[in-house]
């Protein structure tokens, strides 16, 4: 996504990424992506409430095979993800594109903690709306 970015600034299209975690978690998921957007804290979840984000169900959250295939590729790899015990992990989220006008141009809620909007879907959708 983070390659896009020139793209999507030049047809004044804009990305947020909005989490609730801890203000020093989210600045260094910024660095660990190299990501050029903005990320902002929604730590009442308020956002995520207007947004219509819920909370996936126990299984989907913890025995989906797309969420348990990357786990096991890095365990095979000697690599274990750092875990925070009070981290919500059931808690979607989404992926939003908002022209800086307001209007949206595409919005996907997450139905499980594996079901994000592909990259490609993302960018044609802000390509097309640039154009119209």
């Amino acid at each position: 996504m983070a390659s896009y970015a020139e793209e999507l600034e030049s047809r004044d299209i804009g990305v947020l990424v909005i989490g609730f975690d801890e203000l020093q978690t989210l600045d260094d998921m910024k660095r660990r992506l190299s990501s050029p957007f903005i990320f902002m804290r929604d730590a009442s979840r308020a956002g995520y409430r207007t947004l219509g984000l819920g909370r996936a169900g126990l299984l989907r959250t913890y025995l989906h095979p797309d969420v348990l295939r990357p786990y096991a590729r890095f365990a095979l790899q000697g690599e274990f993800p750092k875990l925070r015990r009070r981290q919500d992990r059931r808690q979607l989220g989404g992926d939003f594109v908002v022209r800086r006008n307001g209007q949206v141009i595409l919005s996907h809620r997450e139905q499980g903690p594996e079901d994000r909007a592909p990259v490609g879907a993302i960018i044609a959708a802000a390509r097309s709306a640039a154009e119209a």
